[in-house]
């Protein structure tokens, strides 16, 4: 199954940036900014991720013994406090198996609030989604790259997005140690400092590829988690919504044919 991808950067009733990948990682929809009802036409049997910037989150390493849900939900928040500037009431913690390496869990904090608007106004545009995950996902272990608004990095000693001067203090004394990528519409190339792999793609659809591939964590989980009820009363809206069309479809053609059937009717006498 394919991949519908939407980057919400800043969700809008206008239009949302987005593409959409086929089961064999080709780009079958290209980059664009489309509608709403260009979107549910475009997620219409594919997966959907939302994907956000990076800057929205902290990625944090916490050294912890695996824990179960409950329990890594109350000890994590408390174990990060001390590093966050923001209320850790007011924050949400995402964590999976998946990204548990070395007695380590790699843990993205989001503003709860953010993320309750964020999936609000998908809600209010009627989109449909499996995920809500970061671009920083797209990195692997000693990679680096620039967006179209920071520079993103993956390695032992950062993790996470920085503004671009900042970049350029952290690189001058790592670049070495990083594979690093520009793209056709990176916001700077920092080439002054050292020469970047050039990728002749944009950002977004590099960022897609990626995921394809990969398992990111989804933000949407503890109190945000989709509950299969949600998901379920999403695929019969959408398809009541196909239904009524083709219904309505149908009663304008018969209509048609009996109007037709009845001219000739009165044209014979």
């Amino acid at each position: 199954m394919g991949t519908c991808f939407i980057f919400a950067k800043q969700i809008s009733h206008e239009q949302l940036l987005s593409l959409r990948l086929d089961d064999k990682n080709e780009v079958d929809a290209p980059l664009l900014l489309r509608s709403a009802n260009e979107l549910h036409l475009l997620q219409a049997n594919h997966r959907t991720v939302v994907v956000l910037p990076t800057e929205v989150c902290s990625l944090h390493q916490l050294e912890l013994p695996w824990l179960n849900e409950r329990k890594a939900r109350a000890a994590i928040p408390f174990a990060l406090e001390e590093q966050l500037a923001q209320n850790v009431a007011t924050l949400h913690f995402a964590f999976d198996r998946a990204h548990y390496q070395n007695h380590r869990y790699l843990v993205a904090v989001i503003d709860k609030q953010y993320l309750a608007n964020l999936i609000h106004e998908l809600g209010v545009l009627n989109l449909a989604f499996d995920m809500i995950t970061l671009e920083w996902f797209a990195l692997q272990a000693q990679e680096a790259c620039v967006s179209q608004t920071s520079f993103l990095a993956y390695n032992e000693t950062f993790q996470g997005a920085l503004s671009l001067d900042l970049a350029k203090i952290y690189l001058a004394e790592r670049s070495t140690e990083l594979t690093f990528y520009v793209f056709q519409d990176s916001a700077a190339d920092l080439s002054d400092l050292f020469f970047p792999s050039r990728i002749d793609s944009s950002f977004y659809g590099w960022v897609a590829q990626r995921l394809q591939h990969t398992k990111p964590i989804n933000l949407c989980q503890g109190e945000f988690q989709q509950s299969k009820s949600q998901q379920s009363i999403r695929f019969w809206y959408f398809l009541s919504a196909a239904l009524a069309g083709i219904w309505l479809i149908s009663l304008l053609v018969v209509n048609a044919i009996h109007l037709y059937w009845l001219n000739k009717k009165n044209s014979r006498t």
